[in-house]
């Protein structure tokens, strides 16, 4: 099978079938008959890919082990998060920028306790307080931790 978004579910159930001896998984642009060829639907596909198998001249794609692929799927989520948290950090800093004479207090950071009360309090023209409302709650379900064994 061709490696896609999904390809460690369908892995994993082909690997327990007990009747099948082996799983392939092939790399898609590396088996450029496939994606050059002028028939595109599974079943010509997964044709090639058997004639391709029979031949040894697939192009696979190592897989790792599942404990493996879980810790790299842990790794991915905690790198989403981060790039999310970023993300609203980012919009509410241009939020607040583009309001240069509101009187700021002294903190260390706009996102620590005291920066956050000051944002939910802070008064700011036109639907720019809606807009900073909507984002408050994002950043505060992006606050995590990542786990130790990390």
């Amino acid at each position: 099978m061709e490696a896609c978004w999904n390809w460690a579910v369908l892995y994993e159930m082909l690997e327990e079938i007990e009747h099948v001896g082996q799983v392939v998984l092939s790399h898609p642009a590396k088996n450029r008959i496939i994606a050059e060829s002028m028939h595109k639907n599974d079943r010509f596909d997964a044709h090639a890919l058997a004639t391709l198998l029979r031949g040894d001249f697939i192009s696979r794609v190592h897989v790792p082990a599942r404990d493996v692929r879980e810790k790299k799927n842990n790794m991915r989520q905690c790198l989403w998060l981060v790039r999310m948290r970023t993300m609203v950090r980012n919009r509410i800093h241009s939020l607040i920028d583009r309001h240069p004479r509101l009187e700021r207090p002294a903190f260390k950071d706009v996102f620590c306790n005291q920066g956050i009360h000051w944002m939910r309090t802070v008064a700011l023209p036109g639907n720019e307080r809606a807009m900073l409302d909507a984002e408050l709650p994002r950043f505060r379900l992006h606050r995590f931790r990542l786990p130790k064994s990390f």
